[in-house]
Parts: structure tokens; C-alpha cells; sequence
């Protein structure tokens, strides 16, 4: 799936994050779950974040919905609008930052995650294995060793090669073990990620688009992490370049 140019609205509802959105976003560094909320701050959190979430998740559900396995994605709390792992929620009342796409088959908590994070310096978009790990990783190490060249370990050579970072514990191999073209990729807990910057997508519909693209590219990795099998039938639908 190609994103769509910047200039283009989408069809759908979502009409880009102000910049507000940032504001209110380094507002919660010092507390990312303030206890006490003055009524102000419930109003920009509700009016700069959790709306233009809300409706994100409407469109992409959209935009991704010829994806098969289908995806999980619901415009609500718990489901796809959620906190970043390394972030837990003190209460329901903390605001999320969050974004993910499960396996519709399974659970958010038991699913590899695609998802899109919102920080007050940058956007973080990628990939985890989720609640599933390490089994997750596991399926895509499995998957990326016995790819032939040509699917999946060259769409995973493409995405390191258009900035996409990996992280994780990397494990050890006897020298030999393992090609070097998929070393990189040989880890547990594996996430796999890039930033976006605010200054490019503030009031931008079009980020919508950029997402599902940003997904699209991530798919296979996607399919291998749920152990569905990918080393065929995936070349037609992730023909594009990682974006």
C-alpha cells in the first residue's frame, strides 16, 4: 500500500493532530498518569488526544480492512487505543498514548502489535511481539531462516535499509549458524520501530494514509510473528517498498 501524498485528505474522519497535541503530550513528563486532573486538562486530553485517536483507529480499520488474516482494531480503550508497554496505567483514568492492531483471531494480550505511539518529542510507529512472546519471536526467526531470497528476508533487508531499527536481546549463534543477512534479525522480544517526526505531520490528514503504509510494510513480519504462513502467499500483497 503506497501512502498517500501529503497534500491528499482522507476519506474517512481523522483530520491530523494538532499541535496541541504535542503540547499536552510534554505536559505529562513529569507525571504520565496524573493523579489529580484539573478540569482544563481533561478537556485538552479528550480534545487533542483521545478524539484524533479514536478517530485514527476508525480509519485504518478502514484502510486495512482487505488485510487477511484480518487485523484487530476498534476505536476504544483497551482494545486498540491503549499505553505503551514499558508504560503501565496506574488507573483507567490515565491518558492513553497508543494505538495498536492485533491478530483479530486472537487477543491484544496475546498477539504479536502493530501499533503507533505518541511521544511529546516524535511518533513511534512498528511492531512487537506482544504478549505473545517469546513465541513471536520464535515464528519470526523460524520464518526469516527458511525464507527463500526474494520474500521475507529481503522485505526484511528493505526495512533496515529505509531506517526501520530493531531491538531486543540478541542471541548467540555458533559462527556459521545463521546467515548473515537475517544476524541482525535473531533476537528474543524482538520490536521493531521507527520514528516520525512532529514537524512533518501536525494538522496532516494524510497521516492516516502514512500509518497504514507504515503497516503495510510490516505485515509479513506481522504474518510470521502470528505463524501464519507468509513465504508464499504474501509477495502480491507487499510488493511496494517499505515506506
Amino acid at each position: 500500500m503506497q501512502a498517500q501524498g501529503k497534500s491528499e485528505p482522507t476519506a474517512f474522519r481523522f483530520r491530523g493532530f494538532a499541535a496541541e497535541t504535542q503540547t499536552f503530550l510534554a505536559s505529562l513528563e513529569p507525571e504520565p498518569c496524573p493523579v489529580d486532573w484539573p478540569a482544563g486538562e481533561r478537556i485538552a486530553y479528550a480534545t487533542h488526544v483521545l478524539s484524533p485517536l479514536k478517530a485514527l483507529a476508525g480509519d485504518l480499520a478502514q484502510m486495512l480492512a482487505h488485510v487477511t488474516p484480518p487485523l484487530g482494531l476498534e476505536p476504544r480503550i483497551g482494545r486498540s487505543l491503549s499505553w505503551p508497554d514499558d508504560m503501565p496505567p496506574i488507573s483507567e483514568e490515565c491518558p492513553v498514548r497508543q494505538l495498536r492492531a492485533w491478530d483479530a483471531a486472537s487477543t491484544p494480550a496475546d498477539s504479536p502489535t502493530l501499533f503507533v505511539t505518541l511521544w511529546s518529542q516524535h511518533i513511534e510507529v512498528g511492531i512487537t511481539g506482544g504478549g505473545a512472546e517469546p513465541r513471536a519471536s520464535a515464528r519470526l526467526r523460524h520464518h526469516l531462516l527458511d525464507s527463500p531470497a526474494g520474500n521475507l528476508r529481503s522485505m526484511a533487508a528493505k526495512l533496515l535499509a529505509h531506517g526501520w531499527e530493531i531491538g531486543g536481546t540478541a542471541l548467540d549463534f555458533p559462527a556459521g549458524v545463521v546467515p548473515g543477512d537475517v544476524q541482525a534479525w535473531m533476537r528474543e522480544r524482538i520490536r521493531v520501530t521507527r520514528t516520525l517526526s512532529w514537524g512533518d505531520w501536525v494538522d496532516e490528514p494524510a497521516f492516516a494514509a502514512e500509518i497504514a503504509a507504515e503497516f503495510s510494510s510490516l505485515l509479513p513480519l506481522f504474518d510470521a510473528m502470528r505463524g501464519v504462513g507468509v513465504l508464499a502467499k504474501d509477495t502480491a500483497r507487499t510488493s511496494s517498498e517499505p515506506s
